[in-house]
């Protein structure tokens, strides 16, 4: 027990450190004050989902297929191994990348901005046609060499910004609630589903889970041009229309999984089945996790999209 516990810690520790990183790093490659760049990012994030969700579809089937039907320690074996490989490319390719140095904690900043503006509440502003007042105004604030005395005195026209940024997409970040509770559920409900349904695919295979099913390439290489030539944006329609557009595919799947769910339950008792199981074919659950799909591409994929790029206003 003292090993599993250790393994999934240093799991943790290590998908911490991966995940939140990898994606603004690869957006790092790309040089967003040109069209190639910018082009490039608008494909990055839809590429880096797909690649995750395809990856993702394996795990659950064919390597809990292994662990679960051939032998859990290669089931173990073959994602360590496929780790090392990874950590070998990634030193192999270190000089090639372009590093963006870092500049402080985004937090700070914004505490500061906020602790500064509180304090300053009561502070009025110098009039217009008061000569001299507006030095005098910023006077205990700076040194002689014009730089700030403390940042707890003084917040920087960035630190502003930032603020501003993040107030803005606060909103956006929560109505992605939505999109994320029916996206979850295929970890739950719909694993739930699954295990209670006819998952033989022929007389010796069986699907151990179902994932849903990404449409990041179609996104990407025929929706976006086609929606381009017509609208003339140039990702097709705009971040806050996918977002929305995510959305109401989430909901779909949800009324579609409601559906399928009453279609099983309902097989399942008249078959009185004694492990509660129904005869109807796991494949039936295909619609929810495509329309699954559909609400990552446009909604979640946007969302990061969006935040990424009003962070680059500020």
């Amino acid at each position: 027990m003292v090993v599993l516990v250790l393994a999934l810690g240093f799991l943790s520790i290590g998908s911490g450190g991966i995940r939140p990183c990898s994606l603004p790093f690869g957006v790092d490659q790309f040089d967003p004050t040109t069209d190639e760049g910018r082009k490039g990012i608008n494909s990055f994030f839809n590429w880096y989902s797909t690649t995750f969700t395809v990856v993702l579809i394996i795990a659950l089937t064919l390597v809990v297929y292994i662990q679960d039907s051939v032998s859990w320690a290669l089931g173990f074996g073959i994602p360590a191994i496929l780790m090392l490989c990874s950590i070998v490319l990634f030193f192999v390719g270190a000089k090639l990348y372009v590093y963006v140095k870092p500049q402080g904690s985004v937090f700070s900043g914004i505490v500061q901005a906020f602790f500064i503006a509180y304090k300053k509440r009561k502070l009025k502003l110098p009039k217009p046609d008061q000569t001299g007042v507006e030095v005098m105004f910023y006077d205990l604030a700076f040194n002689t060499d014009g730089s700030r005395i403390s940042p707890w005195k003084l917040a920087s026209i960035q630190q502003i910004e930032e603020v501003k940024s993040l107030i803005k997409v606060i909103p956006i970040i929560a109505s992605g609630i939505i999109c994320l509770v029916a996206i979850v559920q295929q970890g739950t409900f719909t694993i739930s589903q699954a295990l209670k349904m006819n998952r033989h695919l022929g007389p010796r295979f069986q699907i151990p889970v179902f994932s849903m099913v990404t449409i990041g390439p179609i996104y990407d290489r025929i929706l976006v041009p086609s929606l381009r030539r017509i609208t003339k944006v140039e990702t097709g329609i705009t971040l806050l229309q996918r977002i929305g557009i995510g959305i109401v595919f989430s909901i779909l799947s949800m009324v579609v999984a409601a559906i399928v769910e009453k279609m099983r339950r309902d097989s399942a008792v008249n078959h009185n089945h004694p492990d509660g199981v129904a005869p109807l074919s796991v494949i039936w659950l295909t619609p929810q996790l495509i329309l699954m799909g559909f609400a990552e591409a446009f909604n979640i994929i946007g969302q990061i999209e969006f935040c990424y790029k009003e962070s680059l206003k500020r």
